[in-house]
């Protein structure tokens, strides 16, 4: 296998596929297991430096599980506008049925609708007179969490974004927030597949203290909410108590 590399343990199985598959080109196989191996490596990688900085970090799973309950009443009293308002109605209705990645991912989603945008950007238009621009619930969910119907949709989306600058780290969602195919997390032009949605979230954020990146502007208000310790549920909840 690629020099530097080690298999992640619980995918002997490509292994298994090499040996089952006589055919099967050896170069290709090493590229794509060096592929998989770094994507593999870097969601650890993340992992254990955000906690070698932060250790006396919070468990974001549990944290969101233990709260998930009183997010729900929080986004039903709060949540305003009427196309996510529709949004909220379609979750509650569907609640029972939907799995925890749907849930998770609703649930972030709508949090911006709490926490409504008031950043500004100063812009010069051609003639040099100054103004700004003002950010909606709309640009602060699209510039955290992308959603497709398609991995087509989704790399024209992410190309005509780059045309526009670099991208921040977000979460991307192939499918619907209700019904997502694939998950993945998306970083320095690389997109790192996820096996959950709330892991998805937990290194998107890792990856923004790890590597010291600037959160976006369009959705500053609700990401500076998520402090170094993964606290951010259950300080929502107490800030709204107030």
């Amino acid at each position: 296998m690629p020099m530097g590399y080690k298999l992640v343990r619980g995918d002997t199985h490509v292994l298994k596929l090499l040996v089952r598959t006589n055919g099967l080109d050896r170069k290709y196989f090493l590229k794509f297991l060096n592929i998989h191996c770094r994507l593999l490596l870097a969601k650890s990688f993340v992992d254990i430096d955000f906690l070698s900085l932060y250790s006396d970090n919070s468990n974001f799973n549990l944290i969101f599980e233990e709260s998930s309950n009183k997010l729900i009443e929080v986004l039903n009293e709060r949540v305003k506008d009427h196309a996510n308002r529709q949004t909220s109605t379609t979750f509650n209705n569907t609640l029972n049925n939907l799995t925890t990645d749907s849930k998770v991912l609703v649930i972030m989603y709508l949090l911006h609708c709490v926490y409504i945008p008031s950043s500004k950007k100063s812009t010069r238009d051609e003639n040099g007179r100054k103004g700004f621009t003002k950010y909606s619930i709309r640009d602060s969910q699209k510039s955290f969490i992308i959603v497709t119907p398609t991995s087509v949709d989704m790399e024209c989306t992410l190309h005509k974004m780059s045309e526009m600058g670099a991208i921040q780290p977000c979460v991307l969602v192939i499918g619907t927030l209700f019904d997502p195919k694939q998950i993945l997390v998306y970083f320095d032009n690389i997109k790192y597949k996820m096996f959950s949605a709330i892991k998805a979230f937990d290194i998107c954020f890792k990856i923004f203290h790890v590597f010291n990146v600037e959160y976006p502007i369009e959705s500053s208000d609700i990401t500076t909410k998520y402090d170094k310790s993964n606290v951010l549920i259950k300080q929502v909840i107490n800030e709204l108590k107030s």
